[in-house]
């Protein structure tokens, strides 16, 4: 937009702002460059959001799952000891595999609630 408005202009504006002009280019440039980086970041931000959000709802789904099979078990009668055991066992094992997951994304879902936050602030 700059260079078509001086190339609008005479020649001896064009001199007497040429100075002017080129500071214009310049902070522009700067301008531009600014908000491509501010882009990029954003970009990242949402990216982390979006596997925030896939992780959360795997985690999510695997927590109602447990809590019904959880509700199962205590609705289930006990007369038969050996099924109720092996459920049991079953919970427990899928309990400790949701602990493991959790623990290992943990640093990752700290991560991204620190960058939402910024995003508020």
């Amino acid at each position: 937009m700059l260079a078509s408005l001086r190339d609008l202009s005479d020649w001896s504006t064009r001199r007497r702002y040429e100075q002017q002009h080129a500071e214009l280019d310049e902070e522009t440039r700067i301008l531009q460059d600014d908000a491509e980086l501010e882009h990029r970041h954003l970009q990242s931000i949402v990216h982390r959001w979006e596997k925030f959000v896939s992780i959360f709802s795997g985690e999510s789904d695997l927590l109602h799952k447990f809590a019904h099979q959880q509700q199962q078990a205590a609705d289930g009668t006990m007369s038969d000891t050996a099924t109720a055991l092996h459920e049991l066992r079953t919970t427990i094992a899928e309990y400790e595999d949701l602990k493991q997951s959790f623990d290992s994304r943990k640093c990752f879902v700290m991560q991204v609630c620190i960058q939402a936050r910024l995003l508020h602030v």
